[in-house]
């Protein structure tokens, strides 16, 4: 959809018919008359859009130099005269949006007839009924048919070229967009939500039908407000698509996921799967909207709804997946777990296994849709976790984790004297939470301990992907886990996961979940030295490192939010050693930590910390001054 792409609709001009230019795909019957006019149109906005990048004064070099990046979004705005940034990015999308459509099909009229040779008069195909029909591959719309007589006409066309993996002919695209024009307002009719949820249903080819939908101009003439969502931009760099190319691509991510073996029976417990796709489509409208956009949309999806006539049920459910198609990712990254109360709340909210099928598969739609910041098998393997969960509550059953995994750690070869002592020390909570994989690491370094050993680290790799945890047993002291941190973050591992138990006798049980390239003798061996406290770990965090952090998103003020006497959250953006800072800022204060939750998206981190002890109002005010402190950039 970019400058490229109408070049190669020029060079390609000059293969086909012997002129370089759009003018000559005019001529040839490539292009249509209003189709070049709208790409002199996007060519302008793109041209225009290119040139104040290069003056801008951050303008790069390289591969980077044409690319409209967050942090220079806002300059460039202001070198064309655009009100804000949001309008500037709404303009160069739709402009690529437009680009993107035509340059497709027309070069599908190009390799057919560069395969086939030129013909004057195309051969009409199959008759697809209903006034519709192919031909050379495409679909037409019959001389007879119109959109006054068959309101649905539009929407059936774009179904029919969407179930057939192709697009409409020049033709059909020309007639139905000034016939859209003229009538302004399309009605709906039962074969009109008939054919939006063929549409809908069309797979892999969703996205580009309900693009070419709206190139028709026909959801601005048949869903109120339309324009609010239309290539609305979506200003972080977590986001790749626009708010209704999202939509549609979620739509695409949903079908996708039917491949997934794993979700099989999460499918089949669907009772009908219409409901669940209106939804995935239609799940961030309220971001058109001022307010929270989960409520907000679930109100304008059901206006919507109601007015293309579906009916109360399918408005209902829609409104309920909308609602809460946050909840499941809030709770998975930003929620103990193992804490029932937590589940109990998910199961409420959710009320039935359906429900909660269906946004579980719209979370990982959503996801997947919103681009590769969005997910990781961290992500997945907690949303998985959080499932099974509710699923299990909703079923009645009160226990989470796996059975008895003490007796797993002691299949697995552990020492019996070194699980006995372990059990003697650890408290309860500690069984809870501890899988049998980690309570067979910190038995073998207690017992190392109790041979003469003042510390032990154990670094091995997590169940999950891509991760690693490292498991460390020492005599506990204020600043321990903080340390533990700084050391990952001089490594240039990222924590996603902490927890920290101490034992009556003073004994510290913690474990870190990483990502990142782990060298673990050296990373083992550093720690140990930071434990001791051998080395300065802050002295680590300022030697050179391997990962850059050269943001692209504006610095943000943190903010942190306490949520209970135990529960602190700190949202800020991403910073070498930021969580070293906090986790130090909090043992600054006098308290100790239980456990951490970090959940990083883009350049935007959200971490959880939570007290071993309940703080009063006081030391909770007092703790959220040093924790938005120490969340500031060091430059700001």
């Amino acid at each position: 959809g970019g400058l490229r792409d109408i070049h190669s609709l020029r060079w390609v001009a000059g293969w086909m018919v012997g002129e370089v230019g759009l003018d000559p795909l005019v001529a040839a019957g490539y292009l249509g008359a209003t189709d070049r006019r709208r790409l002199a149109r996007a060519n302008e906005t793109l041209l225009r859009a290119r040139c104040a990048l290069h003056l801008s004064g951050r303008a790069s070099r390289g591969k980077d130099a044409d690319v409209l990046r967050l942090d220079r979004q806002d300059e460039v705005a202001a070198l064309l005269g655009e009100r804000d940034a949001d309008v500037l990015l709404r303009d160069v999308g739709l402009a690529t949006r437009t680009v993107g459509h035509l340059h497709d099909r027309t070069w599908r009229l190009v390799l057919a007839d560069a395969s086939r040779g030129r013909r004057r008069l195309r051969s009409r195909g199959a008759d697809l009924g209903g006034g519709l029909h192919t031909t050379d591959g495409l679909v037409g719309v019959d001389t007879t048919a119109s959109l006054v007589e068959d309101p649905a006409l539009g929407l059936r066309a774009v179904a029919a070229a969407a179930q057939h993996d192709t697009h409409l002919t020049r033709e059909a695209a020309a007639r139905l967009t000034d016939e859209v024009a003229r009538l302004r307002t399309v009605r709906w009719t039962q074969a009109g939500r008939e054919a939006l949820l063929s549409l809908l249903r069309a797979g892999d080819n969703a996205a580009d039908g309900l693009q070419e939908a709206d190139h028709l101009g026909l959801f601005a003439a048949m869903i109120p407000d339309w324009h609010r969502v239309r290539g609305r931009a979506q200003r972080n760099p977590l986001h790749r698509f626009d708010l209704d190319t999202h939509g549609a691509r979620a739509v695409v991510s949903l079908h996708r996921l039917r491949r997934d073996e794993s979700l099989d029976t999460l499918w089949q417990r669907q009772d009908e799967t219409d409901s669940l796709i209106l939804g995935t489509w239609l799940h961030d409208i309220g971001k058109a909207w001022d307010g929270d956009h989960s409520i907000v949309g679930a109100d304008v999806a059901a206006r919507w709804l109601k007015t293309m006539g579906f009916g109360d049920d399918v408005a209902q459910r829609v409104m309920t997946l909308v609602r809460h198609h946050l909840l499941l990712p809030a709770v998975a990254t930003r929620r103990d777990l193992d804490d029932p109360v937590e589940i109990r709340k998910v199961a409420e909210a959710v009320r039935d296994r359906a429900t909660l099928d269906s946004l579980y598969l719209l979370s990982l739609a959503d996801a997947r849709a919103t681009g590769p910041a969005a997910w990781s098998s961290w992500k997945a393997s907690l949303m998985a976790t959080l499932h099974q969960r509710v699923g299990a509550m909703l079923g009645g059953a009160e226990r989470f984790g796996q059975p008895d995994p003490v007796r797993q750690a002691r299949l697995a070869g552990v020492a019996a004297d070194d699980l006995a002592a372990l059990e003697a020390q650890a408290p309860a909570r500690y069984f809870d939470i501890a899988d049998a994989g980690q309570i067979a690491a910190h038995a073998r370094l207690l017992g190392a301990m109790g041979s003469g050993a003042t510390s032990g680290v154990d670094v091995r790799g997590g169940s999950v992907a891509g991760t690693t945890v490292v498991s460390v047993v020492a005599r506990d002291r204020p600043r321990l886990l903080a340390d533990c941190t700084g050391v990952l973050a001089a490594n240039d591992l990222g924590v996603v996961q902490a927890r920290a138990i101490t034992t009556d006798s003073g004994t510290a049980l913690d474990w870190l979940v990483v990502t990142g390239e782990v060298a673990a003798d050296a990373l083992a061996n550093q720690l140990v030295a930071a434990v001791a406290q051998r080395v300065e770990v802050a002295a680590l965090l300022n030697r050179p490192r391997r990962r850059g952090f050269a943001t692209v998103a504006p610095w943000r003020p943190p903010t942190v939010i306490v949520r209970d006497e135990l529960t602190l959250e700190v949202e800020a953006s991403d910073q070498p050693g930021l969580l070293y800072r906090l986790c130090a800022a909090i043992a600054q204060c006098g308290h100790s930590l239980a456990a951490v939750r970090v959940s990083t998206l883009a350049h935007n981190v959200f971490d959880v910390f939570e007290l071993t002890q309940a703080a009063d109002d006081a030391q909770l005010d007092t703790l959220r001054h040093a924790l938005l402190t120490a969340a500031r950039a060091p430059e700001a």
